[in-house]
């Protein structure tokens, strides 16, 4: 089994890594955490932002999870590829709260990729 854990550089995104933690442990599964950054996006990262990023990959890392960054516009489409290529079974990800967050990648992640997950068991935690 291949649970697949989706954040981001927001804060909230620390409880959604440890939940994916903990259900991977219980599932006895492989845990791999996916970042999805749209190219350009680090220079535009304020330094509060990229260090937080970075306590987030620091905590998916420690706690087990290998963890990868991929560079694309499409998120949703980046993390279906993934989880794919990886033959995830689980993908654990957070619903933005922010209607800023939707704008800006271009609706809502979860929605899109629950629409084309296609026998992937797709796992959404508000954040």
């Amino acid at each position: 089994m291949r649970v697949l854990l989706c954040f981001d550089e927001n804060p909230a995104a620390q409880a959604l890594i440890r939940s994916a933690v903990r259900l991977a442990t219980e599932r006895t599964a492989e845990l791999y955490a996916l970042y999805v950054e749209p190219p350009g996006a680090s220079t535009r990262r304020t330094p509060a932002s990229a260090a937080q990023l970075a306590r987030n990959q620091r905590l998916a890392d420690d706690l087990g999870a290998q963890v990868t960054v991929v560079h694309s516009h499409r998120v949703a489409d980046a993390i279906l590829a993934f989880a794919n290529e990886h033959a995830i079974d689980i993908i654990v990800l957070g619903r933005a709260q922010h209607l800023w967050w939707r704008r800006r990648f271009g609706g809502d992640i979860a929605a899109q990729v629950v629409a084309h997950s296609a026998g992937i068991d797709v796992q959404i935690l508000d954040c």
